[in-house]
């Protein structure tokens, strides 16, 4: 500590019984949250996607989707869900094509190089246009009407696993 006292007619600090202060801990950054996937989704076909979300949270993922981490700008809580998520998934239908923030989800995962995994949710829905032009030649995907919920979602989690072990975008 220095002491201000009163020193041959003069106020002065005197330094000499100053302690040494320890240095302030550097503030550590908190490092973003992590998630296995989103769901990106158009609101129409969220019955499904939801219930997606919910066995996907009872096996134990951490899972991105906008009825929960919707915090702020939605540009900024969208694009910072694909920034932090190891896969994203494309719930595909006709309400998704026509969406513009389902267009820039999709479109920003695929700039961002993330690995996404196309998942039909519309009954006779055939991806055409930038929907289907993200898919590429391809066009597999998992269809949840065609399949149903419990048979595509034992092959989801076949895909995922066999796009985490892998190169893939």
């Amino acid at each position: 500590k220095a002491i201000y006292q009163y020193v041959n007619l003069d106020y002065r600090w005197d330094l000499s019984v100053a302690e040494e202060q320890p240095k302030p801990k550097p503030i550590e950054k908190l490092k973003p949250e992590t998630f296995d996937l989103m769901i990106s989704y158009c609101h129409a076909q969220k019955e499904i996607c939801h219930k997606m979300y919910d066995r996907f949270k009872i096996d134990k993922f951490h899972v991105w989707i906008d009825k929960e981490n919707m915090y702020g700008s939605v540009l900024e809580s969208m694009a910072e869900a694909i920034e932090q998520s190891d896969i994203v998934l494309v719930c595909m239908s006709s309400n998704y094509k026509e969406s513009n923030a389902c267009h820039l989800e999709a479109a920003y995962a695929w700039k961002r190089k993330r690995k996404m995994i196309p998942v039909k949710v519309e009954e006779k829905y055939d991806p055409t246009g930038w929907l289907g032009l993200l898919l590429g030649g391809d066009k597999q995907y998992i269809d949840f009407i065609k399949l149903g919920f419990d048979t595509a979602y034992t092959e989801l989690l076949k895909e995922i696993q066999m796009v985490k072990n892998s190169d893939r975008k």
